[in-house]
């Protein structure tokens, strides 16, 4: 009696695990569908990419990087691998501190037939995997204020991404656009003067304390509306949420902003 009461349980069991069992429905072919196949990339989608990758790594020291593509053909994929090989040049610019005479210097890394993989990370988004240690740099010396060792016009080749070259109307007709130049000062939250942080702002990316023996450069980022040092006593400072009067916070505790 037992067993068969177990034996009755255990083809009730069977007969409702096989009901839930869900068949996919037939294409209208008769067959069933096939799996979505996932696009392959473009070019311009690895020089994208690859492009965004080297610009995160950029040393702080390094006040504007662009890379330019002189050469990618994509191979045969391998699977959801999808291999390319590239050439192409990493240029380096820091302007250095003019006043002390010092021009900075430039650095081109360059990138010779080299083959990276591309492939979707665990969330879905393209990386590029290089198969080999980037190149060491090739460093010059300035000549002159202003002026790089290793002219970017002497780089043939395409720029995309954060390398691509601004418009116009933005390099020469909105420069510094929201953000207020000459001196600021900064105040404690009590109010109060703190007299260390008073600097001004150049229109060459530059600024200095106001006595004008001490310094660096600056980025503002328009969108972002962030304001960040490189260089000098504000290096590694900065403030976010920079207003339209060019107001910003450095810390909870000092707020900076136009001085007269």
């Amino acid at each position: 009696m037992f067993h068969s009461s177990m034996r009755a349980r255990y083809v009730v069991c069977a007969i409702v695990a096989a009901a839930m069992v869900v068949v996919p429905a037939r294409a209208s072919g008769g067959g069933f569908p096939a799996a979505r196949a996932v696009a392959a990339p473009t070019v311009k989608d690895f020089m994208r990419v690859l492009d965004a990758q080297i610009q995160r790594v950029k040393p702080r020291d390094v006040f504007r990087r662009t890379i330019v593509f002189s050469d990618v053909r994509a191979d045969a994929p391998e699977g959801n691998v999808y291999p390319f090989t590239v050439t192409a040049a990493v240029h380096d610019y820091n302007p250095g501190w003019p006043p002390s005479h010092y021009f900075g210097k430039t650095c081109i890394t360059r990138i010779v037939g080299i083959r990276s993989n591309m492939r979707r990370d665990r969330i879905g988004e393209w990386i590029v995997e290089m198969q080999v240690k980037m190149p060491e740099p090739v460093c010059t010396n300035n000549p002159t204020e202003g002026k790089s060792a290793f002219p970017l016009d002497s780089l043939r080749g395409m720029r995309v991404g954060t390398s691509a070259p601004l418009p116009e109307r933005m390099t020469k007709k909105q420069v510094n656009v929201n953000l207020r130049l000459g001196e600021y000062a900064c105040t404690y939250s009590g109010g109060g003067l703190a007299s260390k942080y008073r600097f001004r702002l150049n229109r060459d990316k530059t600024y200095t304390d106001i006595e004008g023996t001490r310094g660096g450069t600056y980025v503002f980022e328009l969108l972002a509306g962030t304001l960040m040092f490189h260089g000098g006593f504000l290096d590694s400072m900065g403030g976010k949420s920079v207003e339209n009067q060019s107001v910003f916070q450095i810390s909870p505790a000092l707020t900076c902003a136009p001085w007269g």
